[in-house]
């Protein structure tokens, strides 16, 4: 349950410093060019780490279930 506060927390200051930063800017990688709203960066490169982390995290379940610990 505290998890689910704290995460919801961070989300709501993420969400708030995104929405406070709609100016435009260009995200450059490789021979990739996106000019895009700040805002959509922030929010996409949390939704990233978020899958990320969460990919671990099921990898990691099913190496242990596949072992058989619980």
């Amino acid at each position: 349950m505290l998890s689910l506060v704290i995460l919801s927390v961070v989300l709501l200051f993420v969400v708030t410093f995104a929405l406070q930063n709609p100016q435009a800017v260009t995200v450059r990688f490789l021979i990739w060019q996106l000019d895009s709203s700040l805002a959509i960066v922030i929010l996409a490169a949390t939704a990233a780490g978020v899958l990320v982390a969460e990919l671990f995290h099921v990898t990691k379940r099913l190496l242990r279930w596949k072992r058989g610990s619980p």
